[in-house]
């Protein structure tokens, strides 16, 4: 019996991008049962966009959510929605910049299947790639220490996954509950895979399920390079609050390496030529001085 998938799509003012992302899903090798579009409270004609072409195909669900919740806020939103308005077995999460080939979601599925039996699988993602074919920076996988422990399945293991072309289990979901709506932006992936992984399942990347992330720039988020653009400089407070948080909760080895690359954060900045020094300091340290004390709920049904 085939099991049933949803994909679930975060958008926001990148109207063109969501009708590539949508008539990808649309094409899958691998029919979806619902195409479930959070627009995160998009101002351009995103939401006429969608009313309409839920009238054309009824697998598109349209989630219009009254305020900007970030990256973070619509996975939960597009995520409670699958757990609590369907009884589909599989979510393939997704932002709107991912144009996934078309058999894509045949791969994952694939693996899964010869998979179940083998590892108690908690999500699978995807070979993510940038517009020109070259890995996506942004979306490479950490693999696992045992990174090798299905290698004759032609699958790695991977310690934590981006939120690029992720398939999680329905019952996964029910068992670590939500991404952390109050993350924003910046980390909520990192955070909740590896959620999925310390719940006692795996992660698994699949080679042959191809995705393009058509991001502006296939570069490494980073502070000290960012020259041009005041606002994106300040949204840096959610990586730096973020990811002491999680590192607050690994502890130990974790914490101490996170510091200590604030510390060299500080050091590049005052050592290269770069621009609003000041701004990127106070980021940095209200940022960090966030971390110690952001203690966010994690949601479960």
């Amino acid at each position: 019996m085939m099991q049933s998938v949803d994909a679930v799509v975060v958008t926001y003012n990148r109207l063109e991008l969501l009708k590539e992302c949508v008539q990808a899903l649309r094409e899958q090798t691998y029919p979806l049962a619902k195409i479930i579009v959070v627009n995160n409270h998009s101002t351009d004609d995103t939401q006429a966009y969608l009313d309409d072409l839920a009238q054309e195909d009824s697998r598109v669900v349209p989630v219009e959510l009254r305020d900007n919740v970030g990256g973070s806020g619509g996975f939960n939103n597009g995520l409670k929605y699958f757990m609590r308005y369907t009884k589909d077995d599989f979510a393939w999460v997704m932002d709107d910049d991912t144009i996934p080939t078309a058999d894509a979601l045949k791969a994952l599925m694939a693996k899964e299947n010869q998979m179940h039996d083998k590892a108690d699988i908690g999500f699978l993602c995807s070979n993510v790639r940038w517009k020109d074919g070259s890995p996506a920076v942004m979306n490479v996988q950490a693999p696992a220490k045992d990174w090798d422990k299905y290698s004759d399945d032609d699958v790695t293991k991977v310690a934590s996954s981006s939120f690029v072309s992720v398939l999680l289990p329905r019952q996964v979901i029910a068992t670590v509950g939500y991404p952390i709506k109050p993350f924003f932006i910046w980390g909520d992936d990192i955070e909740y895979t590896e959620r999925v992984i310390k719940a006692g399942f795996e992660g698994l990347f699949v080679g042959d399920s191809l995705i393009h992330h058509k991001m502006a720039h296939n570069i490494v988020n980073d502070i000290v390079k960012e020259n041009d653009n005041v606002p994106r400089i300040q949204r840096y407070y959610y990586e730096y609050r973020n990811r002491l948080y999680m590192a607050r909760k690994n502890g130990g080895r974790d914490l101490a390496e996170t510091l200590l690359r604030r510390l060299y954060a500080f050091l590049r900045i005052l050592a290269l030529p770069t621009q609003y020094r000041g701004l990127k300091v106070r980021t940095i340290l209200k940022g960090t001085l966030a971390g110690f004390f952001f203690n966010p709920q994690i949601e479960k049904d």
